[in-house]
């Protein structure tokens, strides 16, 4: 990067990139606060010394020159930034999203376009479901209906022409991420019908409420933020938390509760793992909330 800011890239180390511009190892790890030199992390953000720091106006912290990507997945940023162009959310939500969803290979953290979940059909780096894929392909206006009537999967009628060449779509990354962004702002809309969310969230909730909608579809997702956990049966529970004495905890915390349970760790996990400040080179002023902060 040619903005005061370099990112680690894999095999990188500090003295390397200090010799790289004209700089020391001490200067480096001063001027970012990293305590072991030896150690510095794939994806990390240096500042570099005697530039000026990367900052962009609050309008333009959601736009696409502020997304940050690990190096392994630069090569998905084209799709990324045409998916926030054509849907409106900015593409560190996208990111982080994609980020929750695909598998990481491993040694590099490239996210798998090839992403297989072990235990449903969900494919590819936005982990669509078959009866998911399908019924987006057959949405006139909706993104995956227009790249799959474009591969002559769909036809005019919008119905399915060649089903397994349009689940093979999936493992396409760009038409996966359009198709992750597309129904994330599908699911949001849905939220804000069912008034489980007073209006459009901000972006830093978007991708979070986005996941929860994709992992429990809309209906659910607005039983879950209305604090209504009643669907929630002990299988559901066990499928996300398969380990035994880990499921046992929760629901013993939560007072022999399964919804509560299932509720407190959907809260946790997404929490973990979706946290679009990890998508932006500034975050200046950026708050993620919890997720329970935005349920009833």
């Amino acid at each position: 990067m040619d903005n005061g800011h370099y990112i680690v890239r894999a095999g990188d180390n500090l003295g390397r990139i200090a010799e790289a511009h004209r700089t020391t190892v001490a200067t480096l790890a001063a001027l970012n606060a990293i305590a072991d030199p030896d150690r510095v992390r794939t994806g990390l953000v240096l500042k570099l010394p005697g530039r000026k720091p990367l900052t962009v106006s609050a309008s333009d912290l959601w736009a696409a020159n502020n997304l940050l990507l690990p190096p392994a997945n630069e090569r998905y940023r084209p799709a990324l930034v045409e998916a926030a162009q054509r849907t409106g959310l900015p593409a560190s939500t996208i990111a982080t999203i994609v980020d929750a969803e695909a598998a990481k290979r491993r040694g590099t953290g490239q996210w798998d376009p090839r992403s297989k979940a072990a235990t449903s059909s969900a494919t590819g780096l936005t982990q669509f479901l078959d009866r998911t894929w399908r019924s987006e392909a057959r949405r006139a206006g909706g993104l995956l209906n227009a790249e799959a009537r474009a591969a002559g999967c769909v036809n005019a009628a919008h119905a399915i022409t060649d089903d397994g060449a349009l689940l093979a779509l999936r493992c396409d990354p760009r038409v996966a991420i359009l198709a992750g962004a597309d129904f994330a702002v599908v699911n949001l809309a849905q939220l804000v019908r069912m008034r489980a969310l007073p209006a459009r969230p901000d972006p830093a909730a978007a991708a979070k409420l986005a996941y929860l909608a994709h992992h429990e579809g809309a209906g659910r997702a607005a039983a879950f933020l209305n604090g209504r956990m009643g669907y929630v049966t002990p299988a559901i529970l066990a499928a996300n938390v398969p380990h035994p004495a880990r499921r046992r905890a929760l629901i013993a915390a939560a007072g022999g509760q399964h919804g509560l349970a299932y509720r407190r760790w959907m809260c946790a996990y997404v929490d973990a793992n979706i946290d679009v400040c990890r998508f932006m080179i500034d975050k200046t002023g950026v708050t993620v909330p919890p997720l329970a902060s935005l349920c009833r």
